[in-house]
């Protein structure tokens, strides 16, 4: 199976054509390729498939072998890789997700793409939409109280932009134990049904964040998250504490992202995150089915790309 690795701030990525290649049980396949230990190691793997020459499919799933609804980090790796792979020779194309058709810009020249901008469309903000299975479905939970399992009270504002997002702002994220808080809310059934992403947000300014994410299904601290870069500028707009009209720069651990919010006279009409994409190297890896279940054997480096 031919692979390329790839990354955006360091949220990594394992991205297969699938124009020239089938994937059976793309979920086991995910689980064994993603572990860091005996596969190639990544937060998640991507499956691309041609529509035409500017309209692509695109599936994503999680570390753990669950299929989420899109990534935004792992779009604009997406949106890279088909151009520079010759693919598609435009810079203006469409993919096809389970959050929808997301339109996505590459910026670059010579060949190469330094830049995505993902359009990620309108912010989901009811309830029933995210779902948050707690208070009245039609109303939004906007820097609302909740109770975790240890008894710690959390202000959190639930958005679904791609995938469903917490957001908890904080004073210090140097002091937040993303894994073990995160966790907690990511396992709140009662007000999460179907899990969520949780992003502890610290305002720097009024065009500037710091955010730290605990992913659903990676069940860990992820490097950068798009989506949540995105979620985060969503809250602190809705909560006056950034300028939302203005670009938002959100640092990650692994970099920054730039996020533009879009309005009309009544709501907020798109949310744009623009970043960089990396490609790390191609590899192919021989894979088999033993007991129902995939078995990696090895992996060969074909042509290291150096990171730009």
């Amino acid at each position: 199976m031919k692979f390329t690795k790839m990354h955006g701030l360091g949220n990594d990525f394992i991205l297969v054509n699938c124009m020239e290649q089938s994937i059976g049980r793309p979920g086991a396949l995910a689980k064994e390729l993603c572990d860091r230990h005996l596969g190639i190691g990544g937060d998640g793997l991507l499956l691309v498939y041609a529509r035409t020459s500017t309209n692509f499919g695109l599936r994503y799933f999680n570390r753990d072998g669950s299929e989420g609804e899109m990534c935004g980090n792992g779009l604009r790796c997406a949106g890279k890789y088909v151009y520079e792979k010759g693919l598609t020779d435009k810079r203006k194309l469409c993919f096809e997700t389970k959050a929808g058709r997301l339109n996505v810009v590459l910026d670059g020249q010579d060949g190469e793409v330094s830049s995505v901008t993902v359009d990620l469309g309108v912010p989901k903000l009811r309830k029933k939409e995210i779902p948050v299975a707690v208070g009245d479905p039609d109303r939004f939970m906007i820097d609302e109280s909740v109770e975790l399992e240890s008894g710690v009270m959390m202000q959190l504002t639930a958005i679904k932009i791609g995938p469903p997002h917490a957001v908890a702002f904080v004073d210090d994220l140097e002091v937040v134990d993303v894994c073990v808080l995160g966790s907690s809310i990511r396992l709140l059934k009662d007000t999460f049904p179907v899990g969520v992403n949780v992003n502890f947000v610290q305002v720097l300014g009024e065009d500037k964040l710091k955010i730290r994410t605990y992913e659903r299904g990676v069940e860990d601290e992820t490097l950068a998250c798009g989506t949540g870069a995105a979620a985060a500028a969503v809250a602190a707009s809705l909560l006056r504490k950034v300028n939302g009209r203005a670009s938002i720069v959100v640092g990650c651990r692994g970099g920054e992202v730039s996020i533009r919010l879009e309005h009309d006279a009544e709501r907020m009409t798109n949310v744009f995150l623009k970043g960089p994409a990396e490609t790390v190297f191609d590899g192919c890896m021989a894979t088999a089915m033993r007991n129902g279940e995939m078995e990696c054997n090895c992996v060969s480096t074909r042509s290291k790309q150096k990171s730009r």
